[in-house]
C-alpha cells in the first residue's frame, strides 16, 4: 500500500475505528513514556557534573533508553489506523502503520475476553480490551500474529459496545462483582477493596489489580474445569480461590473467596459443587486441589476422590491380565 494512501473498506458492519490522536496520547499516559523526562534530566545531570563520559557509559545509557522507548512505539506502530468490523459471526481487525494486518476472528473460538484500566488513563476513562482465542498459545514467538487485540484504547461506552457484539447480554457496568470477606485483608491488604467475582447467566467475571484493574469476562460454553484450591494461610483462614480454566489456558481465578461460598450452590462467585448446574456451560468438570491437607469445604481426609456421577457407584474394575494401568483399580470410597 503507498504510504499516506486511504485503508480500503472493511468488509461487514463497521464497529469502531481508534483515533490515531488518542492512541498516541494513551502511549504517553504509560509508565515508560512518563518517567522518560526524570531519566533525561538524571543523564544530563551526570554528564555535566563528571564533565565527559566514556563510551561504554553512553552506549549504555542510550540502550537503557531506547529499550523503555520500544515498547511504546511498537505499539503505536502495530495499532495505528486501528479499525473493527463485524462480518456475520467473525470480527474483523486491521490495523498497522508500517506492517499492515488483516485479521479474522471467529466469536465461536473468544475463550475470554480481558478489560483493563491502566491508572494513568483512568483520568481520561479510558480502557483496553484484549481476546483470549483458542488456537493460538500465549508463548508465540511473535506476539503481534496473534489476534488478540479487540480495542487498543478507547472510552467506557465503546468498550461497552463491543464487549456487547462479543458477549450479547453482556453489560460491563452490571456485573455483580463482590469483594472477598473482611478477614481476606490478611491476606490481600492493600487490593482487597478492588477484588471482586460473580456470575450472570452467561459469563464468570472477575475483578483485580491494584493500579493496573482489570476485569476477565469468561463464558461459560468456553469453561472446561472448575478449581477450588487453599493455601496454608487461606486454610487458616477459611478461604478458597476459585479457579475457571478455558482451553486457551487463561481463564479466571476470584483469589481469597469466603469457603463456603465458594462451595454454595447458590453462591454469587459461582458455588462450585451446583452453582454451575443449569448454566450454558456443557460438561463442566469440577476439581478440587487442596493445600497443607486440605480435603475439601468440611475438612476432611487429605486424599480428595473425584465426585461419583449420579446413579453410579464405584466399583473395583478387574485388571488385564496383558497389560496394567494406573487407573486399572477404582475402589468403593472409604
Amino acid at each position: 500500500m503507498p504510504a499516506g494512501a486511504e485503508p480500503p473498506a472493511q468488509p461487514g458492519r463497521p464497529l469502531h475505528a481508534v483515533s490515531n490522536r488518542d492512541l498516541l496520547i494513551s502511549q504517553l499516559l504509560t509508565p515508560q513514556a512518563f518517567l522518560l523526562p526524570f531519566g533525561v534530566a538524571f543523564v544530563a545531570t551526570q554528564f555535566l557534573s563528571e564533565g565527559s563520559w566514556s563510551f561504554i557509559a553512553v552506549a549504555s545509557t542510550l540502550t537503557a533508553m531506547a529499550g523503555v522507548l520500544l515498547q511504546p512505539v511498537r505499539r503505536v506502530l502495530d495499532d495505528w489506523r486501528f479499525q473493527l468490523a463485524r462480518d456475520d459471526d467473525r470480527l474483523r481487525i486491521r490495523n498497522g502503520l508500517l506492517e499492515t494486518r488483516s485479521q479474522t476472528v471467529p466469536l465461536h473460538r473468544v475463550q475470554t475476553v480481558r478489560v483493563t484500566w491502566p491508572l494513568l488513563w483512568r483520568m481520561k476513562g479510558w480502557l483496553r480490551l484484549r481476546l483470549e482465542v483458542a488456537g493460538y498459545a500465549a508463548g508465540e514467538a511473535d506476539e503481534r500474529n496473534r489476534p488478540d487485540r479487540l480495542l487498543p484504547v478507547g472510552d467506557q461506552p465503546t468498550g461497552e459496545m463491543i464487549v456487547a457484539e462479543v458477549l450479547p447480554g453482556v453489560a460491563l457496568a452490571s456485573l455483580p462483582l463482590r469483594p472477598p470477606p473482611a478477614r481476606a485483608r490478611w491476606v490481600n491488604p492493600l487490593s482487597r477493596q478492588v477484588l471482586g467475582a460473580g456470575l450472570t447467566e452467561q459469563v464468570f467475571a472477575v475483578r483485580s489489580g491494584l493500579l493496573t484493574r482489570q476485569l476477565t469476562v469468561v463464558p461459560y460454553a468456553r469453561l472446561q474445569s472448575v478449581r477450588v484450591v487453599q493455601g496454608p494461610v487461606q486454610r487458616l483462614l477459611g478461604l478458597a480461590t476459585v479457579h475457571a480454566d478455558t482451553a486457551g489456558g487463561a481463564g479466571a481465578a476470584a483469589v481469597d473467596r469466603d469457603l463456603t461460598d465458594a462451595w454454595a450452590p447458590d453462591c454469587p462467585v459461582g458455588g462450585v459443587s451446583g452453582g454451575w448446574e443449569g448454566r450454558t456451560a456443557p460438561r463442566v468438570r469440577v476439581r478440587r486441589r487442596c493445600r497443607a491437607g486440605c480435603g475439601g469445604p468440611s475438612g476432611g481426609p487429605t486424599s480428595v476422590r473425584p465426585s461419583r456421577p449420579p446413579g453410579r457407584s464405584w466399583r473395583r474394575t478387574p485388571s488385564r491380565p496383558a497389560r496394567r494401568s494406573r487407573s486399572a483399580h477404582r475402589c468403593r470410597p472409604g
